[in-house]
């Protein structure tokens, strides 16, 4: 599809020797608009409805910031787009596609068809302030953030789950290029280390009907906050057992009975 480029700036996503760049001309029903300045571009074309499709770079901020916003009714011919860096690396492969409510179904194939014909990956997205980073990375930072401020974990907590969860990232990964495995037995539960770490935890806390209550465990526990007249949003403070949550998850009832088990005997084991 022929398009034609317009630069409001330094673009984000691209660099000049781009393939999606290059491809560019000065002619055709559609228009990408890139650099910071995109949204000020937009602005400017004339007669813009006789368009296919107008592609505005996008930051962070909303479409609507560029086209308005009309009660959930808003929606053309102008899509918003950025493509994904994971932090400082290199920009992937991914772009995100932000449509609205009304966005035309031609205008959204047209630019399905321009990026993938620079061999990019098009992931079609509402119109939410953030790109995929902000949405569902962000919000968990600043969870970790706020149990930091009240004290309800320490640095080191953070750190840990921090390394668990890469860990767990890498190991996702590695599993990206599966092969066969030889014939034998294997572990596919619970690895030894989590089970006892948890199951001591567990069993430690486990005192006076502190953590074990009439449904079952608690949803929660921290052992390092004893202090009773710190606030909370939830749960209590025992000053020997630590912070407690209310809650009893009726699912998670029936790993930890598994862990417990498998912990003691290897029943877990020995059936899986």
């Amino acid at each position: 599809m022929n398009y034609s480029i317009i630069q409001a700036g330094t673009s984000r996503s691209f660099a000049d020797d781009h393939p999606l760049i290059a491809n560019g001309n000065d002619g055709g029903d559609a228009i990408l608009i890139l650099g910071k300045a995109a949204g000020t571009a937009l602005q400017s074309i004339p007669d813009r409805a006789a368009k296919t499709i107008l592609l505005v770079e996008l930051g962070t901020e909303c479409l609507g910031v560029h086209t308005g916003e009309s009660r959930g009714l808003e929606g053309s011919n102008v899509l918003g787009f950025a493509r994904f860096h994971l932090g400082d690396g290199e920009p992937s492969n991914l772009v995100e596609l932000v449509r609205q409510p009304q966005s035309t179904s031609a205008a959204i194939a047209a630019a399905t068809q321009i990026f993938s014909g620079a061999a990019l990956e098009v992931a079609v997205c509402s119109d939410f302030a953030g790109r995929i980073l902000d949405r569902l990375v962000r919000p968990y930072y600043n969870a970790a953030l706020r149990r930091l401020d009240e004290g309800l974990a320490s640095a080191d907590d953070l750190d840990t789950a921090a390394s668990v969860g890469a860990r767990a990232a890498e190991r996702t990964v590695a599993r990206l290029d599966p092969r066969p495995v030889r014939t034998g037995e294997f572990p596919i539960l619970f690895s030894p280390e989590m089970a006892r770490s948890l199951v001591g935890h567990l069993l430690s806390a486990v005192s006076g009907g502190a953590l074990y209550r009439q449904y079952g465990f608690a949803d929660a526990f921290n052992p390092s906050v004893r202090d009773p007249s710190r606030p909370l949003i939830t749960g209590t403070v025992d000053p020997v057992h630590g912070w407690i949550a209310r809650d009893h998850i009726g699912i998670d009832q029936g790993p930890i009975l598994a862990m417990l088990a498998n912990h003691r005997s290897e029943a877990v084991w020995r059936v899986m």
